[in-house]
C-alpha cells in the first residue's frame, strides 16, 4: 500500500495548525463516541434513532466541505481533481439523505420502512461509482480497459451470485416488498455490487502515485460501506433491524473514512516527499483479486447443489447455473484476452530486448559506427568514439567527415564513399587515418553499407576499426623481416633488393657501385671462449663501426654469423673503395673491451665494382664473396679488389670439394710412408703415414689443395678415419712379416676438426681392435695450435687418448704458443722440431742455440725428440751433438708406398749384420717433386 504520511512528519509540519485537520480530529472523536455508544445499545428506540441521525448530520457536512476543498487543489491532476468533485457531490447526495430521513423519521414520526427520502440514497451510488472510475490510473489503453473490465465484471458476478441468493432473490420474493418498497430495497445491494465493480477495477489498474494513499482510504470506505448495507439488507428481510447497532456503526465508519482520505490527500499533497519512494500493492497479490468471484460463485453453486441433492429443493439452482457459464464465459474471455496480450507483450519485449541489446552492442562495441549521407555529413556515431579518438559523439553530429581525415587518405575516401553509392551492399575494406582528438593519428579500417533506402538508417553505415596496433605490428615485422635482429643492420633480403635497385640506377647514371664482402678473423675463436653473449656483444660493437664508416646513401648489412656486406653506390673507383676499405680496418681493429679484457679483431674485406652493362646483383654479390674468402686465403687482415681469375679460383675450389666427397668411394686416396730413423743405428724405427690423391682427371693433388678444404667441410672427419684404418692395418702386416725387426710405430695425423669428435676415442679404439696392433704402436700427432684450442676440453679428450695406451707427439713444435706450462700438463711423449728450425741450423750459432733450447726442453719432460726436414748430412751431425736422437727426411728418403718399405725390411733380413744405405731408400721408389715443398 501507499505510504501513510509518517507522524513524525505530520509533527513537524505541525498538521493540527490546518481547520481541516481539525475538523477531521473532532469528526474522529465524534465518530468514535457514536459507535461506543450505538455498540453499547444504551437507551430507547427514540432515543437510538435521535442519537443515529445526530452523528450523521454533521458528518456529512463537514465531510462534503473537506473533500470540496481537495478537488480545488492545483497540485492534483485535473483528471484527480474532477474525481474528488464528483465524490464530494456523492457526499453531498448522502448527507441529504440524511437530513430527508432526520424529517422524515424523527419530527414526523413516520413508520414507513422506505420512502421519498431514499432517492438521494439511491443516487449516491451511480455518482459514487462515476466519481471512483474518474480517478487516473497507470494502466491505460482500450484492451486494458476491456481486461480489467472482464476481471471486475468476474468479482461483481460472483460475488453478485452470492448477494443475488442470500439478499435479492429473498428481497423480490418478500410479500411486503412491493411498487417502491421492491425497488428501494434492491438499490442498496445492487449498488453495492456496482461500488465492488469499481473497487475491483481500480485496484487492478493501480491508481497513479499521487492519489494512491486517497484512493486506498476511500476504497476502504467503500467496503465497509457494502458490509453495511448487506447486513441492513438481512436485518430488514428478518425484520430485526431497529436504529443504531452495529450496521450503523459501519455505515457512520464508512461516511467518517471518506473525509480522512480527503483530507489525507490535501496533506499528502502538501507535505509529500518526493525522496521517499512508494511502494505499490503487489501485482501478483492483486492478480488473484478475479478468482475472488470464481471462488464464491462456484463455492455457492456447490452449496446449493448439495443442498437441492438432500432435500430435492432446485428453485434457484437454474438461475446460478445461468451465472456460473456467465462467469466461465468471463474467466474464458479474460483468459483469451490474456493469452493474446502475453504474446503480445513476449514480442514487445523480445524487440525491446533485441533493441537494447543492440543499442549496447553498438554503444560499447570496440568498433566506432558512423552513419553520413552523400556528402559525408555525418548523421550519427555511436558513443564508442570517445573511448577510440576522444571526441564526444553528440560534438561530432552535422561535421563532414573530411574533416576527421588524414590529407593522404582523402583521395582513397572518395573512392570509399564512390563504391558505396554506386551499389548495396558491403563495400571493399579500406584504411586511413582518423585525428584524436589529442592530435596524433590513429589507423583505422572501414567498411561500408549504402542503407540511404531503409527508412530506419537513412544513410550510409561506415563500420571503423582502430587498427593501429596491427599496423604498428605489421611495420615490426617488416622490419623483422628485412633487419637482423641482433645488430639492426639490414638482412640479406633487404641487401640483394637494394643492389638490385642501386645497379638499376647505376644503368642510367651510366656510374658502377661498389660491394664489399667482410668476414672477422678468427671470431670462432672469441665466441668459443668468451661465450655467445659476449660474441654477440662484439658483433653489435662491430656492426656499429662499420656504420660509422658508411656514408649517407651507403647500406650496410649482416649476412649470418660474422659475415658483413657494404653497398657503396656513390663509390666509383678502386682507390675510392680502397680508402674505405683501410678505414674500416682502422676503426674495426680497434680493441673491444669483453668481461674487462682488451680484445683484438681483424676483417677480411672483399671489393668489387660493377662493370657499366652489369644487370645481375647475384654475380655482383658473389664476385665481392670470392674476393672475401681470397683475402682469407692470402693471410686475413687484408682487402683484396676482385679479380676474374679468382672466379676461377673458386670454380676449381667448388670442383675439388665435389670430386673429395667421393674420393674415398672411387678409391682414389691412397698411403704414402715417410720413414723416421734413429741417428746411432741408422735403423727405421716408425713411420709417418701420408696421404696422397690420384684424382682420375687432375693426377696427384697436392695436400695443399684438399686438405685445408677437408677441414673447412668437415670431410677430413671421414677421411681421417679411413688414414687411421688403413695405417694400423698396414702396420700390423709389417710386424706380422718382420717379427726379427724391432716393432714399427705408425704417426697418423690427426687434425682439429676430428679432435673435436666426441666419439674420437671409440674410433680409434675400434682401428686398433679391428687391425690387431697393439696400442703403444701408434703414435697421434697434432700441431701447437688444435691442442690450444680450448684446453679444458682438449686436456680431457687427450687424457682419454692416452687411456687407450697410444702415444701422442706434438707436430711443428716451435711454430705455435710453445708453452711450458701445456707441455707440463697435456699427456705428450714426443715433441717434432719443424723443417724451418731444422734448416736454419746451417746458418750458425744462433739458430743452433734455439734448436738446442728445444732439444733441452724435452729432455727435461722426458719426451722423446724427432727432427723434421732433413735434408743434409750436415744437419744429422749438429742434431746429434745437439742430442737429437731421431729425425726423418728427404736426406733418408721420400714418402714410399707400403710396398717400398717392405721391400727394404725384407733386404734387412736376408742381409743379417748390413744396414743398407739410405740411398736404397731413395732408389726403391719415389713420388712426384710436386710432393717435395709439401710437409705432409
Amino acid at each position: 500500500m501507499t505510504r501513510i504520511i509518517p507522524l513524525k512528519r505530520l509533527t513537524q509540519a505541525h498538521w493540527l495548525s490546518d481547520w481541516g485537520s481539525k475538523l477531521t480530529f473532532a469528526l474522529g472523536i465524534s465518530v468514535t463516541l457514536y459507535i461506543v455508544w450505538t455498540v453499547g445499545g444504551w437507551g430507547g428506540e427514540k432515543l437510538k434513532l435521535f442519537i443515529s441521525y445526530l452523528g450523521f448530520l454533521p458528518l456529512g457536512i463537514i465531510s462534503f466541505i473537506i473533500t470540496l476543498r481537495v478537488s480545488v487543489q492545483n497540485t492534483l491532476p485535473p483528471k484527480a481533481r474532477w474525481a474528488w468533485r464528483i465524490i464530494a457531490l456523492a457526499i453531498l447526495l448522502r448527507a441529504t439523505g440524511n437530513w430527508v430521513g432526520f424529517y422524515h423519521d424523527v419530527i414526523l414520526a413516520s413508520n414507513a420502512v422506505y420512502d421519498w427520502s431514499e432517492i438521494p440514497y439511491i443516487l449516491y451510488y451511480p455518482v459514487l461509482l462515476w466519481g471512483v472510475l474518474r480517478f487516473p490510473m497507470k494502466q491505460k489503453g482500450r484492451k486494458v480497459w476491456l481486461t480489467f473490465g472482464l476481471d471486475a465484471a468476474s468479482v461483481m458476478l460472483g460475488i453478485g451470485m452470492v448477494v443475488w441468493y442470500f439478499l435479492l432473490q429473498p428481497i423480490a420474493l418478500a410479500p411486503y416488498h412491493e411498487g417502491w418498497n421492491l425497488i428501494a430495497a434492491l438499490s442498496y445491494p445492487i449498488g453495492d455490487l456496482a461500488l465492488i465493480f469499481a473497487i475491483t477495477f481500480v485496484l487492478l489498474k493501480q491508481p497513479e502515485n499521487n492519489i494512491a494513499g486517497a484512493l486506498n482510504l476511500l476504497i476502504c470506505s467503500l467496503l465497509i460501506n457494502a458490509f453495511g448495507d448487506l447486513g441492513f439488507g438481512y436485518l430488514m428481510l428478518r425484520g430485526a433491524y431497529t436504529g443504531g447497532g452495529t450496521v450503523d456503526a459501519l455505515f457512520i465508519l464508512s461516511f467518517y473514512l471518506m473525509a480522512v482520505s480527503a483530507q489525507y490527500q490535501y496533506w499528502h499533497m502538501k507535505f509529500k516527499d518526493k525522496s521517499q519512494p512508494v511502494h505499490h500493492p503487489r501485482r501478483r497479490i492483486l492478480a488473484l483479486l478475479p478468482y475472488t468471484g470464481v471462488v464464491s460463485g462456484y463455492g455457492l453453486l456447490l452449496g446449493v447443489t448439495y443442498m437441492t441433492w438432500n432435500t430435492g429443493h432446485s428453485e434457484s439452482l437454474h438461475v446460478l447455473i445461468l451465472c456460473a457459464i456467465g462467469l466461465t464465459a468471463l474467466v474464458v474471455a479474460r483468459q483469451i484476452i490474456a493469452v493474446r496480450e502475453n504474446a503480445r507483450l513476449l514480442t514487445v519485449q523480445t524487440r525491446r530486448q533485441n533493441e537494447l541489446r543492440f543499442s549496447s552492442l553498438v554503444q560499447n562495441s570496440s568498433d566506432v559506427i558512423f552513419i553520413t549521407d552523400e556528402r559525408m555529413t555525418i548523421q550519427f556515431v555511436s558513443s564508442s568514439i570517445e573511448r577510440v579518438f576522444g571526441y564526444q559523439s553528440a560534438g561530432l553530429v552535422g561535421i563532414n567527415l573530411r574533416e576527421l581525415l588524414h590529407t593522404d587518405d582523402l583521395e582513397p575516401t572518395e573512392a570509399f564513399f564512390t563504391e558505396a553509392m554506386s551499389c548495396f551492399g558491403v563495400t571493399s575494406p579500406v584504411e586511413w587515418r582518423i585525428q584524436h582528438q589529442l592530435g596524433h593519428w590513429v589507423y583505422v579500417e572501414s567498411i561500408g553499407n549504402n542503407l540511404i533506402s531503409d527508412p530506419n538508417v537513412q544513410g550510409i553505415v561506415i563500420n571503423t576499426r582502430d587498427v593501429t596496433e596491427r599496423k604498428m605490428l605489421e611495420e615490426q615485422l617488416i622490419h623483422q623481416a628485412f633487419h637482423d635482429p641482433l645488430t639492426k643492420l639490414a638482412n640479406r633480403e633487404l641487401f640483394h633488393d637494394r643492389v638490385e635497385q642501386a645497379l638499376a640506377r647505376a644503368q642510367r647514371s651510366r656510374k658502377p657501385i661498389t660491394v664489399m664482402f667482410l668476414d672477422l678473423d678468427n671470431f670462432k675463436t672469441i665466441n668459443d671462449s668468451m661465450g655467445h653473449t659476449e660474441g654477440d656483444l662484439l658483433l653489435k660493437t662491430i656492426a656499429a663501426r662499420l656504420q660509422a664508416c658508411l656514408r649517407t646513401g651507403d647500406t650496410a648489412a649482416r649476412l649470418g654469423g660474422d659475415e658483413f656486406a657494404l653497398l657503396l653506390e656513390d663509390c666509383a673507383t678502386a682507390a675510392e673503395a680502397i680508402t674505405i676499405a683501410r678505414r674500416i680496418h682502422k676503426t674495426v681493429e680497434k680493441p673491444v673491451v669483453l668481461q674487462g679484457k682488451e680484445v683484438f679483431v681483424g676483417i677480411s674485406i672483399g671489393i668489387t665494382l660493377s662493370s657499366v652493362d652489369e644487370q645481375h646483383a647475384n654475380v655482383l654479390l658473389r664476385n665481392a664473396d670470392t674476393a672475401m674468402y681470397t683475402a682469407k686465403s692470402r693471410g686475413k687482415g687484408r682487402y683484396e679488389i676482385f679479380e676474374p681469375s679468382m672466379h676461377q679460383a673458386a670454380l676449381n675450389r667448388l670442383e675439388i670439394e665435389a670430386a673429395l666427397r667421393y674420393a674415398i668411394e672411387r678409391q682414389e686416396f691412397t698411403l704414402l710412408y715417410q720413414p723416421i730413423i734413429e741417428f746411432k743405428s741408422g735403423k727405421i724405427i716408425g713411420t709417418e703415414a701420408l696421404i696422397r690423391w690420384h684424382h682420375k682427371t687432375r693426377g696427384m693433388v697436392a695436400p695443399k689443395d684438399f686438405i685445408p678444404l677437408a677441414e673447412e667441410t668437415g670431410l677430413i672427419v671421414p677421411i681421417g678415419q679411413w688414414v687411421l684404418e688403413q695405417a694400423c692395418l698396414q702396420c700390423k702386416r709389417w710386424h706380422d712379416e718382420f717379427p726379427t725387426h724391432l716393432p714399427l710405430t705408425i704417426t697418423v695425423n690427426l687434425s682439429g676438426r676430428q679432435l673435436q669428435e666426441p666419439d674420437l676415442a671409440r674410433t680409434i679404439a675400434n682401428a686398433l681392435q679391428k687391425s690387431g696392433l697393439p696400442p703403444e704402436s701408434l703414435i697421434l700427432e697434432m700441431t701447437e695450435s688444435v691442442m690450444m684450442q680450448d684446453t679444458e676440453t682438449t686436456l680431457d679428450k687427450l687424457n682419454e687418448l692416452k687411456a687407450l695406451g697410444i702415444h701422442l707427439a706434438i707436430d711443428d713444435f716451435g711454430t705455435g704458443y710453445s708453452s711450458l706450462s701445456y707441455l707440463q700438463r697435456f699427456p705428450i711423449d714426443i715433441l717434432k722440431i719443424d723443417r724451418s728450425f731444422i734448416h736454419a741450423i746451417s746458418n750458425g750459432a744462433d739458430e743452433s742455440a734455439l734448436v738446442q733450447a728445444i732439444i733441452t726442453l724435452g729432455q727435461t719432460l722426458r719426451l722423446r725428440i724427432v727432427a723434421e726436414g732433413i735434408e743434409f748430412c750436415e744437419q744429422i751431425k749438429t742434431l746429434q751433438d745437439l742430442g737429437c736422437e731421431l729425425g726423418q727426411g728427404f736426406h733418408f728418403s721420400k714418402p714410399l708406398s707400403a710396398h717400398a718399405i717392405a721391400c727394404y725390411l725384407e733386404t734387412l733380413r736376408h742381409q743379417s749384420g748390413f744396414i743398407p744405405s739410405f740411398e736404397l731408400l731413395a732408389l726403391n721408389e719415389t713420388e712426384p717433386d710436386i710432393i717435395r715443398d709439401q710437409v705432409h
